[in-house]
């Protein structure tokens, strides 16, 4: 059941979880929302996942366009 949050134009649903308790297996992968720094964005989602131990998820960016209205 996701929780929401508010954005710039809407609610945005997510997922709160224990990512220091998460094993490997837990998480398949990542798919990195549309932002105007989206390298920066993948690069600190994957920093974030190794600090806490999960190596082997894939992390990668949305293919739906930036749009900052």
């Amino acid at each position: 059941r996701p929780n929401y949050r508010p954005g710039r134009s809407g609610l945005v649903p997510y997922h709160s979880m224990s990512l220091g308790q998460t094993p490997d297996s837990a998480i398949s992968g990542v798919v990195v929302g549309p932002n105007p720094h989206t390298d920066l964005a993948v690069s600190a989602v994957s920093g974030l996942l190794s600090r806490v131990g999960i190596s082997a998820t894939k992390v990668e960016r949305s293919e739906v366009p930036y749009r900052s209205w």
